[in-house]
């Protein structure tokens, strides 16, 4: 079978804390076929444990930069917010959200080299509150992403980064203490 890369991302929920994150080939359940990859996602900061998955897009061509050429993906995630203070307003946040992905790697690799990924998306929450006192102030949401990392093996299938991510309103709303 072409399981060519399987992702699974560690999803710091502030974007001060870097969280590593490692791929590797397996073929369930989390898996890339045709170019489109489906990750599991987990990590916890600032009282909060998130999980979900996520599916993203086949890489597309964009642009070359000097030795450096980039691609971009379309990535759609579902993930569980989970709160852990105690006497909470609320512990539980549903979080939708589509992300657009630039990833820049040089030309020519072989069987190793470094990437670098941005990222840039929406997300909508069920809640606009998690544990005690964090008001995210609407649930409309915008999160901003990068990645650092390395793709290496015969096929590029695996590949090792450290992934961080932050969320927030962007001043929409009168409560901003995004994660």
């Amino acid at each position: 079978m072409n399981f060519a890369r399987k992702v699974l991302s560690i999803l710091p929920v502030s974007l001060a804390t870097l969280v590593p994150a490692l791929s590797h080939a397996e073929e369930a359940p989390w898996y890339k076929k045709n170019g489109q990859t489906v990750s599991l996602v987990r990590g916890s900061g600032d009282a909060v444990t998130v999980t979900g998955i996520s599916i993203r897009s086949k890489e597309v061509p964009y642009a070359r930069f000097g030795n450096w050429e980039s691609t971009l993906s379309l990535e759609g995630s579902l993930a569980n917010w989970n709160g852990h203070e105690e006497q909470a307003r609320n512990t539980h946040i549903t979080d939708v959200g589509v992300t657009t992905l630039l990833r820049m790697y040089p030309r020519g690799y072989d069987r190793f080299a470094l990437y670098v990924q941005l990222g840039f998306g929406v997300h909508r929450l069920n809640e606009s509150f998690i544990n005690r006192e964090r008001n995210l102030g609407c649930k409309f949401q915008f999160g901003e992403s990068l990645e650092v990392g390395a793709h290496f093996g015969a096929r590029k299938q695996f590949a090792v980064g450290i992934f961080a991510q932050h969320e927030s309103n962007g001043r929409l709303c009168s409560e901003n203490n995004g994660l």
